[in-house]
């Protein structure tokens, strides 16, 4: 909003808080206070306005809120929605987030208010360097393949989207020599993969314990649920915070490797951790 104020528009902008709007947007931009889940303060910050891009942060109840928008909108005599969406927004993706967003561009049409066609959200950053991948994998499968009578997976990876970033994603699926074997089992043998340790285990830990400043807590450790029949599902702590009182610590991190290019990496961090400030910012 601020550099179309500064070119001269006069945009409105939706904010919760007015002053902190003022601190981001600027004393000259025109705000209106409001929650997408209140459909009065929608429909008062509407008042006069006749197109409208929408977009906010990823949430469970994104779809509801942006869905409401647009009815509060339509109502309103809005002519025009763009909206932020997402490269591969699909309905009924696996991907939650995809889904969400084609969802959410299949009701604006609906509403008779078109999305914007070519106006997906293009400014995501690839976490798709396939050297660092292709050693997760490496380790992985051999770890693994010697639990397993079988072991599959497909010969190339597949995309992954998430909010800010996209990964390279390789799925396994195995039969255990040992059934008796549990999750947990699996977990420990696994962790840490090089993809939060590196590569050779032992000397890439002892070179961390060496040289990075912080100490990690539970960032990067195992994070899940098992049964009494040993079956679970585990991920990694990624993205993540350690919230205390009312101060929260958040981390996130990039794959290094030797070509490496230490403003992509800081860049892709950086997209990392918005995840987690907006859920701060707005949840």
């Amino acid at each position: 909003m601020r550099a179309l104020v500064e070119r001269g528009a006069k945009p409105r902008g939706l904010v919760r808080d007015h002053a902190k709007g003022v601190g981001v947007h600027g004393p000259d931009a025109d705000l209106a206070v409001g929650d997408y889940g209140d459909p009065d303060s929608l429909r008062s910050a509407l008042d006069g306005i006749d197109q409208a891009f929408l977009t906010c942060g990823n949430h469970p109840s994104q779809v509801d809120w942006e869905t409401t928008f647009a009815d509060v909108a339509a109502a309103a005599g809005v002519q025009r929605i763009v909206k932020l969406s997402a490269l591969g927004a699909q309905v009924g993706s696996p991907v939650a987030f995809f889904d969400a967003h084609a969802r959410i561009e299949q009701h604006l049409r609906a509403a008779g208010r078109h999305p914007g066609r070519g106006l997906r959200k293009l400014g995501v950053v690839a976490d798709v360097d396939a050297e660092p991948h292709a050693v997760v994998v490496e380790d992985v499968e051999r770890i693994l393949g010697s639990f397993c009578e079988r072991l599959e997976r497909p010969h190339e990876p597949k995309l992954l989207g998430t909010a800010n970033v996209w990964h390279l994603a390789t799925p396994f699926r195995g039969k255990l020599h040992d059934p008796s074997v549990t999750a947990l089992e699996l977990v420990a043998a696994l962790h840490p993969t090089p993809a939060v340790c590196g590569t050779p285990r032992e000397a890439a830990r002892e070179a961390l314990e060496r040289l990075e400043p912080i100490d990690r807590a539970g960032y990067a450790g195992p994070v899940g649920w098992m049964d009494a029949n040993g079956d679970g599902e585990w991920a990694i702590a990624l993205r993540c915070a350690e919230v205390t009182g009312s101060t929260a610590r958040l981390f996130a991190g990039a794959g290094i490797v030797a070509d490496s290019v230490p403003e992509a990496e800081l860049d892709e961090t950086e997209r990392k951790f918005r995840a987690l400030l907006d859920a701060l910012r707005w949840g």
